[in-house]
């Protein structure tokens, strides 16, 4: 399925793809940025994990991100979010929206408690072991 940006087009709030307008982007990383965005017509929210533009014709980081959609389209955990599409242009997972910002965002500047850590370890480990289920 394609989106409705080129290769070379950055990603801009607003802009639409598949029926969803870009809202907001909620994580800038490395190779691919996280838009927060929502349905015209359903008025449902979702993620899109786009490739950044310079990764756009990198066959091997389209590969990657295929690759980590069709995983987590097959997993079902409560500790994992789902895929729901993925789109080629621009390469894309259209996955569950998890509002409330990133574990680094909640992060306190003394670091968390033992048994906070301990409970965020132990939810890690169990998606991780569902992974590799």
């Amino acid at each position: 399925m394609r989106g409705r940006l080129t290769n070379g087009a950055k990603m801009r709030q607003g802009e639409m793809i598949l029926g969803y307008r870009l809202e907001a982007c909620v994580d800038d990383g490395g190779q691919a940025d996280v838009w927060r965005a929502t349905h015209e017509g359903l008025a449902r929210t979702i993620a899109i994990k786009a490739l950044k533009a310079a990764y756009r014709s990198n066959a091997q980081a389209i590969l990657r991100l295929k690759q980590e959609a069709r995983l987590l389209s097959r997993l079902k955990h409560q500790n994992i979010l789902s895929a729901e599409n993925f789109i080629e242009e621009p390469p894309a997972i259209l996955m569950e929206y998890m509002a409330g910002g990133s574990l680094r965002d909640k992060l306190p500047s003394g670091g968390f408690s033992k048994e906070i850590a301990w409970a965020i370890f132990s939810a890690l480990l169990d998606g991780v072991q569902a992974i590799h289920e």
